[in-house]
């Protein structure tokens, strides 16, 4: 780990198609959810960054061998998880406002689900919504994950249970109990990057490094020169952006907006004299171990 390193990865989420999609909504159909897929990937490897996919089950299911053949050229895959687009859609609630018990329930048939169509375990994960809460991390570490990016730093949306007010906004260990403060769980938390000067909507929604996010590309400039300029300021140990997508339209309509964060990203980090490291979520969270995992943990 070097604290002069900017560590950057680019994720997708893969959600179901929209008519079997009622919460958060999804691609138009199978074949455009491939083609942004196969899009945000060519993209990243032509601009020599890393990136990861994180995936509803049964997306992974639809997608099985476009996913593994990305992951042998470097890609992570994850799981990604609405419970409202669950299955046969009976789980009606967001995750973070089921009880430790419903959520352990839930999210071991979700594992379930998912490694059967990939053909092993899931290690990295996000929410959906960025919901969670105090049980979360604690349950995905009791189901084998070691990684997760599904903090959104000041975020404040109750209806969904996504708050994430106060949240420590760095890379870090996670506590057990809190969501929202640093601990010694061997589960790493690789927060969304986000803009806390500016809002995406009036509902508490910080601007995120979000490729369809209804903004100019002067405010991701903003975004990733602002929170580089934090974090070397504050001597932040594991430096990282965190860019968003999703396998929808959106995404086929606004392709070039990728790019230009690629491009964008490197000229930032040039400036403020950072080694830029491509890196997907597990890669991330090996670097803040020096390399090197604990002997005993390193997931199931």
């Amino acid at each position: 780990m070097s604290d002069q390193s900017l560590y950057v990865t680019f994720t997708m989420d893969c959600e179901r198609i929209a008519d079997q999609a009622p919460e958060g909504g999804g691609p138009k159909s199978w074949q455009v959810s491939e083609e942004a897929i196969r899009r945000f990937a060519e993209i990243l490897t032509r601009k020599g960054f890393k990136g990861g996919f994180y995936i509803q089950p049964e997306t992974a299911k639809e997608h099985s061998q476009l996913f593994l053949s990305l992951e042998r050229k470097g890609f992570e895959l994850g799981l990604q998880f609405h419970c409202g687009n669950f299955r046969d859609l009976s789980f009606r609630k967001y995750l973070g406002s089921y009880s430790q018990g419903e959520q352990r329930h839930i999210l071991s048939l979700v594992k379930a689900d998912w490694s059967a169509a990939i053909g092993r375990p899931p290690r990295s994960f996000r929410a959906g919504h960025c919901s969670t809460n105090d049980y979360t991390y604690q349950i995905l570490y009791e189901l084998g994950f070691r990684q997760s990016s599904s903090c959104k730093p000041a975020r404040n949306v109750p209806a969904v249970y996504a708050v994430w007010v106060d949240a420590y906004p760095y890379a870090r260990h996670v506590d057990p109990n809190n969501r929202l403060i640093p601990g010694n769980l061997e589960l790493y938390e690789i927060p969304i990057t986000v803009n806390w000067a500016k809002r995406r909507t009036e509902r508490g929604d910080p601007l995120d490094l979000r490729v369809e996010s209804p903004c100019s590309l002067n405010d991701h400039r903003e975004t990733i020169d602002a929170n580089i300029d934090q974090m070397v300021r504050l001597k932040v140990p594991m430096k990282t952006l965190v860019a968003v997508t999703h396998n929808t339209e959106y995404f086929l309509e606004k392709w070039c907006v990728l790019e230009f964060m690629a491009d964008y990203v490197k000229e930032s980090a040039r400036r403020y004299g950072l080694n830029l490291v491509p890196a997907t979520l597990e890669e991330i969270h090996l670097a803040a171990h020096g390399d090197t995992w604990p002997e005993t943990d390193k997931g199931i």
